[in-house]
């Protein structure tokens, strides 16, 4: 009996040693995969180089076919040179579902390169469909008439429109979420099961 105990043993540890490498081995391709630098993408931009006036004629609205995790908002603020300092005004930059009129989010903005530049970091995920983009302060919001530079410079412009500038990362692929949750199944069936052996040989001794 103590020989079969023996071999019994050895065998659930030779099966909870290799579950456990596969488990760290699951876990450290995920682990890579998150890790790696993720791309960010400029996925809408209406701005130009061009003079700007105040009080834009129109609002950015986009499109986007795809789900993107929606990292930073950026609107132009030139405000004949002058800018304006969002926090004095208690500036935020909002997200709507132009389908529906439904407020998405509202984030507090951020002066970037003196108060030029308004920076909103909404850090959320938007699924396909068409937003509208909306500045607290349009009295100093950017736009132009014209675009001297070419319509080619800027992806989105338009005369009238507000400038903004919209960066996002892909989502999560469905094969890393798969990864990881195979890693930790595996690793709580390794554990049962070695729980479930040891009181087998408990009971048996």
């Amino acid at each position: 009996m103590s020989e079969i105990n023996q071999f019994l043993k050895k065998r659930v540890s030779n099966f909870f040693f290799f579950s456990f490498i596969s488990c760290l081995l699951v876990m450290g391709l995920w682990i890579t995969k998150a890790s790696a630098v993720t791309p960010v993408y400029v996925i809408y931009d209406s701005w130009n180089h061009d003079v700007v006036e105040n009080n834009p004629l129109t609002y950015p609205i986009f499109t986007i076919t795809q789900s993107w995790n929606i990292i930073s908002i950026q609107d132009y603020h030139w405000n004949y040179g002058f800018g304006q300092d969002p926090i004095m005004v208690n500036g935020s930059i909002s997200l709507y579902d132009n389908s529906s009129g439904t407020l998405i989010g509202s984030w507090a903005a951020s002066p970037l390169f003196g108060n030029i530049y308004w920076e909103a970091l909404p850090n959320i995920i938007l699924n396909p469909g068409t937003y509208k983009i909306v500045d607290s302060d349009p009295a100093s919001w950017s736009y132009s008439l014209s675009d001297y530079y070419g319509v080619g410079e800027r992806q989105n412009w338009q005369p009238g429109l507000g400038f903004s500038a919209v960066y996002a990362s892909a989502t999560p692929e469905p094969s890393s979420i798969l990864l990881i949750s195979s890693g930790l199944v595996l690793l709580l069936l390794t554990g049962f099961i070695r729980r479930n052996c040891r009181e087998s040989l408990m009971s048996k001794n």
